[in-house]
């Protein structure tokens, strides 16, 4: 599983790239980061900022995998 650490994957509008794997028995959490963009546009107020990492189950995004490794 941290063969997976570099690679990305898109959900919606946003790309992440995973940089951290931790097994938990038969599954596995997926940390990622999202990727630098353009920031949220606002009319009404500062935009939310997004979290530094978000935690995904393997199983979840296992088919948005970016299919080559990184580097």
């Amino acid at each position: 599983m941290k063969n997976l650490v570099g690679r990305s994957f898109a959900i919606a509008r946003d790309r992440y790239r995973i940089v951290d794997v931790q097994q938990l028995g038969k599954d596995a959490l997926v940390y990622a980061e999202i990727l630098a963009g353009d920031p949220p546009v606002s009319q009404h107020g500062p935009a939310r900022v997004p979290a530094r990492r978000t935690a995904f189950h393997y199983g979840d995004i296992a088919a948005l995998l970016d299919s080559t490794a990184p580097g």
